[in-house]
Order: structure tokens, then C-alpha cells, then sequence
């Protein structure tokens, strides 16, 4: 099954049960409620759950979903509309062994290799843990109490860890938040400083904001970690309020996010990623996509999801779904009515046509849910010309690029279903389209230049 029919099957799939409309926010498990009960997700409880990965077979419909429920120190999956314990007692401890005698101290985020082991930063536990395929809890690193200290196993110290992530090598990075720095382990074990460095650690310490490379960076409590095809790997900077790349030379570059730093200190702000703002952003989400990568973070002070898109000359910053105020409400992604109350960890499956998301709604005690069709954004080839759209008019503009240069200006006419001319523009080889009066639904885009129809997209205005 390809990702475009795989995408499509899963659309329907949430459509007939409920847990979302296209478009649009649901609940999959959890009422609001904090509690320990597994079953049916209708009567499913957490007691905030923190980080989600999907399993290693997500390119099957309704793949195993991995959570970590911090506190009830326990490993949950959620799989053919039932919620069950994968490892943990339900009390708070540190033991290896078999999954359901060993134990956890809220587990943070969580994140899955191909054979299905999952790998969990321990929080509390100052530990990194694997939950081998065959149900047998093992310490990978971590000494158990918090510092920091490069070496093997049990020798190396951790100071709460948050983040993780793993590469196609076997290699395990982890977000270090109050050593303000990302470890690297390798498949033996062994531990060692990736990037980020400075004298300064500890529960409150505050960290630095410095790009640069490796250990000459400089971090303010990194929490998610995401990686793509490439091995680069994305940073939610937490207190910076910025999302960090760290190439496979172990360069440190913003992504996206600007103004002052420190605890209470973000905004909220979309547009250019030199410019863009969030505030405390925890978690994230790689995504090739169907054109240009994105990321999909948990702006958790912000209450909301965004979404950052990876332009190949620069980022770009969109509201995917949340209205900034904390709450527990559903809807479509397009109201103001959809809230979120401290969203943490997020995962999803991506296909050409449509990704399916999901979100840990800590503060909820729930797993939201979300899907959203790819439209109005990509790269067109036509006739020697190339096109370019994005965001999704979801944010109520688009921003487009044409090349080479075209002497004349350029009609963009917009048609609605009927064939009806809504609207006409004349623009530049760039610029900026305000859809904010456009009513929702699906538009055809013809671009013009000296009567010759340069190319023809649909778009849709949710």
C-alpha cells in the first residue's frame, strides 16, 4: 500500500469512528479526568500522559500507539480501540525486568526503533530505559541521580531528561533539560555530549542561547527531539522559545522563533521563523510531507498546535489547531473554539494526500486527535516554470513564487466549484494573498502571464 492510499484509508477509517473529522480535533481516549483505567478508549483515563510514538509498522491502518502516562509511571498502548499497560506497576519506583513488575518515575517522552523496542527517558529516575519487543524492562544509561557526567551505562548522569530521539545507526539522542545540553548514546551504551555546553545546571538554572558548533551552542531546557531522513535533528528549545536544528556536522541553527528568553518570557506570534514567537514549545513532529518537510510542535504555554514549514530558503510559522486559551474543547481546526490544555507530546502518520495527528493533552488527561488534508501548498512545474504556494490557506493567506523571472505581472484568478470567478488579482512574481474574506471551501487558482496560463492548483480555504 502506497502513503497516498494508506493516507486515504485512514481518513475514512477516523471518519467512521469518530475520533476525527477531516480537518478538524477529536478526542481518540481520555475524558478530562485523571485516572488509572484501561478498556475501551471511551472509559480509558490517564493521568497525564506525556510522550507518544507511533510503532514501528505505521504504514499499516490503526498501528499500536505508544504512550508514556507520566503519572502513572507506565507504559500505555492504545491499539483496535483498546487501551492496555504495556510496562509499569502503576506506582512510582525504579525496577528492571519483566514490563509489568518493572517500574517508573513519570516517564517523559518515549520514542520506538523497527523491531518495536521502545526507548523512555525516565525523568525522575535520571534514567533511559528500554522496553525491549519481548516485554523485558532494561537501563540503557543514567546512574540514577541527577548531574552530569559523560561515560558508559551507569556512569553517566543525566539531569532530567526529556527528549529523545533515535537515528538509523542505533544511536539514541536525548534532550538533557536542566544540563541544557543533547547526549548522544550509542548502541554500546555509551554516553557522550552532542551538543550544548556551559557551567550552569541544575532544576532552575537558566541556560544560554548561543548557535554554533557542538558544545559551543548553548541551550535553555531542551525538552522534544525529532529527526529526519537526513539525520538532522530538531530541537524543542523550551525556555528559549525555539525550535533548533543540529546538523549531521553537529551545527546548531534556529529554526524558527525570536524575543526574549527565559521562563515566561515567550509570545505568541506566526509568519517568517526569524520572526515567529512561541512559548515554552515542549514537543515535536518531523514530517517530510508531501512537498516541503514541516514540524508540528506542542506550543504548550500557548495552548496550541503550529506548525513550522521548512522552506528550502527560509521557515515559515502557521496556528494549526488550539485558540490560546486552555481548555478541553473539539471542532474543526478553522474556529476559534478548539483549545488544548498544556498539549506535550505528538506523533502522527504522514502520507501524500493527508497526515493523521496525534496530541498528549497533558493537562486534559487525554489523546487528541486530528487529521488534516495537504492542500494549497507544494511546488508546481509548468512549462519551464515553477510555482510555488504555502501555508495551507488554513491561515487565511498564501505566499507564493514564481520562477524564472516573468517580465509582466501576473493574473492569479481564484474560481470556486461552480466555475465562478471570485476573485482576481494582479501581483508580482511574489507576494502575499489575503484569503481572509474568501468563504470556506475549494478553489482553482489559475496563474496568468501575457494571456498564457502559466499553471492551475487547487487549494483549499478550510
Amino acid at each position: 500500500m502506497d502513503k497516498s492510499t494508506f493516507s486515504a484509508l485512514i481518513l475514512s477509517l477516523f471518519s467512521i469512528f469518530g475520533y476525527a473529522q477531516i480537518n478538524s480535533v477529536g478526542t481518540l481516549a481520555g475524558n478530562g479526568n485523571p485516572g488509572n483505567t484501561n478498556g475501551i478508549y471511551g472509559i480509558t483515563q490517564f493521568n497525564h500522559p506525556f510522550g507518544l510514538c507511533m510503532s514501528a509498522d505505521n504504514g499499516q491502518p490503526f498501528s499500536p500507539l505508544y504512550v508514556s502516562d507520566a503519572d502513572n509511571h507506565t507504559i500505555r498502548v492504545l491499539y483496535e480501540g483498546l487501551s492496555s499497560i504495556l510496562a509499569g506497576t502503576g506506582t512510582a519506583g525504579y525496577l528492571d525486568g519483566p514490563a509489568l513488575q518493572a517500574k517508573f518515575n513519570s516517564p517523559a517522552d518515549i520514542c520506538c526503533d523497527e523491531s518495536n523496542n521502545i526507548y523512555i527517558c525516565d525523568f525522575q529516575n535520571q534514567r533511559i530505559r528500554k522496553l525491549s519487543y519481548t516485554g523485558i524492562v532494561t537501563t540503557i544509561a543514567g546512574s540514577g541521580v541527577a548531574g552530569y557526567q559523560d561515560g558508559s551505562g551507569d556512569m553517566a548522569k543525566f539531569n532530567y531528561p526529556r527528549g529523545i530521539c533515535r537515528d538509523n545507526q542505533g544511536n539514541l539522542y536525548v534532550g538533557d533539560s536542566w544540563n541544557h545540553r543533547i547526549r548522544k548514546i550509542t548502541p554500546d551504551g555509551t554516553v557522550t555530549t552532542y551538543a550544548g555546553g556551559g557551567t550552569i545546571i541544575g532544576v532552575g538554572s537558566v541556560g544560554g542561547y548561543v548557535d554554533g558548533a557542538d558544545t559551543s551552542a548553548r541551550f535553555y531546557t531542551p525538552a522534544g527531539l525529532s529527526i529526519d531522513e537526513n539525520r538532522n535533528i530538531f530541537v524543542a528549545d523550551a525556555y528559549n522559545h525555539r525550535i533548533r536544528r543540529i546538523d549531521t556536522n553537529r551545527i546548531v541553527t534556529t529554526v524558527a522563533g525570536s524575543g526574549p528568553t527565559g521562563n515566561g518570557q515567550g509570545g505568541h506570534a506566526n509568519g517568517p521563523g526569524f520572526t515567529a514567537r512561541f512559548n515554552t514549545p515542549t514537543e515535536l513532529w518531523y514530517l517530510q510531507g508531501p512537498d516541503w518537510p514541516r514540524l508540528f510542535v506542542s506550543d504548550t504555554y500557548n495552548s496550541r498546535i503550529r506548525v513550522v514549514f521548512l522552506s528550502p530558503d527560509a521557515s515559515e510559522v502557521v496556528d494549526y489547531a488550539g485558540n490560546g486559551q486552555a481548555g478541553f474543547q473539539n471542532g474543526p481546526i478553522w474556529q476559534d473554539s478548539v483549545e488544548f490544555n498544556f498539549p506535550r507530546g505528538i506523533t502522527g502518520i504522514g502520507g501524500n494526500s493527508a497526515c493523521g495527528l496525534y496530541i498528549a493533552d497533558y493537562n486534559n488527561h487525554a489523546i487528541r486527535s486530528s487529521i488534516w488534508m495537504w492542500s494549497g501548498i507544494g511546488e508546481i512545474n509548468y512549462y519551464g516554470f515553477r510555482v510555488k504556494l504555502y501555508p495551507n490557506p488554513t491561515a487565511d493567506f498564501m505566499h507564493f513564487e514564481i520562477s524564472p523571472s516573468i517580465p509582466a505581472s501576473i493574473i492569479l484568478e481564484f474560481y470556486d466549484l461552480y466555475g465562478n470567478l471570485v476573485r482576481e488579482v494582479s501581483v508580482g512574481n511574489s507576494g502575499i494573498i489575503d484569503l481572509s474574506t474568501f468563504a470556506q471551501g475549494l478553489y482553482t487558482i489559475k496563474f496568468e502571464s501575457k494571456d498564457q496560463v502559466i499553471a492551475i492548483k487547487k487549494v483549499l480555504k478550510l
